[in-house]
């Protein structure tokens, strides 16, 4: 990835962001025609985003032919079972509904993902004692990763609850599920924070470490940044809404994906690459508009929060193999010399 006449920025910059930053703001305060406000997030969005990249050329390669088979194929599943999810809805809705049921197949899948995220933060946690015993915040930070991903997984699975059949302790009888597990006494609340902090690190973090490469200066730091093709992946599931379609933070975390997902496909060098993010953005959009006007196929109105929730720990296991990868590297040259 290679960076190309980056110059400071310019007053228009400035201002297109500010104003940006004002609408979304405006929003926020007043009540509008919901269309109408649809329209001015996006605008606003465009304007933000277009402030960032303007003037930025970045030569963008997402894969590297010999080293990154296996992420490229991640992404090709993840696309392909994002394809099929939609078909369902549209020609099988019993089969979708069926998907998104208690232990169903997507549930567990989920779990397993971030079980997988935690076991691959473990190894490298591991593995780091011996090479970056002299950074002490680095290595507790690995363990961090693979603490948070651990009880991400376990909250998705009620800590095995209904697996072991044990008892709800009285102090978890007040959740919305009356199961062992913290975040149904604030679904709502937990559910905003899951989803938008995972938009976060899994999309904007990357671009921004994209237009800005000094924003975070630490080498090692940088490894656990998600790189530009995870935000492919990342991107997913914010298209995955109907129920709460019509919250701000919905259509800005929507909006904001698409726009720097086109973003993102202007960099790339590579044709392939380009048409694949461009694929993406408009499975995005059809996905969004599916999911909107096939409201009567859903046995429950809040079904596609587990595909969404599919999806987020995707995102998280592929970054978590990434992050393996690219120390592993470190690690080869350590032993070289």
């Amino acid at each position: 990835m290679e960076f190309k006449n980056i110059k400071k920025t310019k007053p228009i910059s400035v201002l297109l962001f500010l104003v940006g930053l004002i609408g979304i703001i405006a929003v926020l305060g007043i009540q509008i025609n919901h269309l109408v406000r649809s329209f001015i997030i996006f605008i606003s969005i465009l304007m933000m985003i277009y402030s960032l990249v303007i003037g930025k050329t970045i030569d963008l390669i997402l894969f590297d032919a010999d080293k990154n088979i296996v992420n490229k194929w991640l992404l090709y599943t993840a696309l392909f079972l994002s394809c099929i999810f939609v078909l369902l809805l549209i020609f099988d809705p019993g089969t979708f509904n069926e998907l998104s049921n208690e232990d169903s197949i997507v549930e567990w899948s989920s779990a397993l993902f971030l079980f997988g995220a935690s076991i691959t933060f473990l190894v490298i946690w591991k593995k780091s004692n011996a090479y970056f015993s002299n950074i002490t915040y680095y290595r507790w930070l690995l363990l961090l990763f693979s603490m948070a991903f651990f009880v991400l997984g376990m909250e998705e699975v009620s800590w095995f609850q209904r697996e072991i059949g044990f008892d709800t302790p009285k102090a978890f009888e007040g959740n919305l599920q009356n199961e062992f597990n913290l975040h149904n006494f604030a679904t709502h609340y937990s559910e905003i924070i899951y989803y938008n902090g995972s938009f976060v690190f899994l999309v904007l973090l990357p671009f921004i470490e994209l237009i800005f490469p000094t924003f975070i200066k630490n080498r090692y730091l940088k490894y656990l940044i998600p790189r530009p093709f995870i935000m492919v992946i990342g991107a997913l599931f914010c298209s995955y809404n109907f129920v709460r379609w019509e919250s701000i933070i919905t259509q800005i975390t929507f909006f904001s994906s698409i726009l720097i997902l086109i973003s993102l496909a202007l960099f790339c060098t590579k044709k392939t690459e380009k048409n694949l993010v461009i694929f993406t953005v408009f499975l995005l959009i059809i996905q969004q508009i599916v999911f909107l006007n096939n409201g009567a196929n859903y046995e429950d109105p809040y079904v596609l929060k587990e595909f969404k929730e599919f999806f987020i720990p995707l995102g998280y296991l592929v970054f978590s193999l990434d992050v393996y990868s690219r120390l592993n590297n470190i690690y080869s040259s350590y032993d070289e010399t």
